[in-house]
């Protein structure tokens, strides 16, 4: 006999469903062209339904985001934590995930993300406890050789940062593919990061089937 769920448990299930709709519509389509009565079409559910859960659109999208978050960091933290994995093979995956994601969004979802300042909010805040084990990531790549001690890392974080903004804004995506664009930027940064040893490493990584490797090889 299939257990009925609770009131509780329905409106936590829906609101999960609520928002994968709705980070798959707004990725897709771009944010703007996505409306809340579109969600509770898609869902069978009234728009006074969502709007219930969630207050308004920047609501959802902020939930969307942090969920996306969530995932991507709980993802790598698993990877991380496996033995068999150095700095230069976390930092390649981590990118391996970031571009398998940007490849597969309609780039409008990015550039409109920047007129929500609550999501932008979380952005900056998020970049904050970032930048603590982001200093901790460099410290232990640059104690195991793989990375240059007299880079300022905090400095090429914010010039990295700056650069896929730009990449987005002057729409570079229309003239070359985003997977190349962020392939080839990735690469550059990387390269300038690593010592010798660091560049052996992600030279060696190419032969396992590595797509950024291999993309710029």
């Amino acid at each position: 006999m299939n257990k009925t769920a609770s009131p509780t448990e329905y409106r936590q299930q829906l609101r999960e469903r609520i928002i994968e709709a709705a980070t798959h519509e707004f990725e897709a389509k771009g944010i703007k062209s996505v409306k809340m009565d579109d969600i509770a079409c898609l869902l069978s559910v009234s728009k006074r339904t969502v709007y219930e859960i969630f207050g308004n659109k920047e609501d959802l999208l902020l939930e969307c985001v942090k969920h996306d978050m969530d995932s991507t960091d709980a993802e790598m933290e698993v990877f991380a934590h496996e033995t068999n994995h150095n700095v230069i093979d976390i930092m390649l995956h981590f990118y391996e995930v970031k571009m398998s994601r940007m490849s597969r969004i309609n780039p409008a979802y990015f550039i409109e993300l920047d007129k929500y300042p609550q999501v932008l909010k979380h952005f900056e805040e998020r970049r904050k406890k970032r930048a603590v084990n982001s200093a901790s990531f460099f410290r232990k790549g640059i104690d195991q050789g793989y990375f240059r001690p007299e880079v300022n890392y905090e400095l090429i974080e914010k010039i990295a940062d700056l650069t896929i903004r730009e990449v987005m804004a002057q729409q570079l995506y229309i003239q070359y593919n985003l997977k190349e664009v962020f392939s080839n930027l990735i690469m550059v940064f990387m390269r300038g990061l690593c010592t010798s040893k660091g560049i052996a490493e992600l030279e060696k990584l190419g032969g396992k089937n590595n797509s950024l490797i291999k993309h710029n090889a």
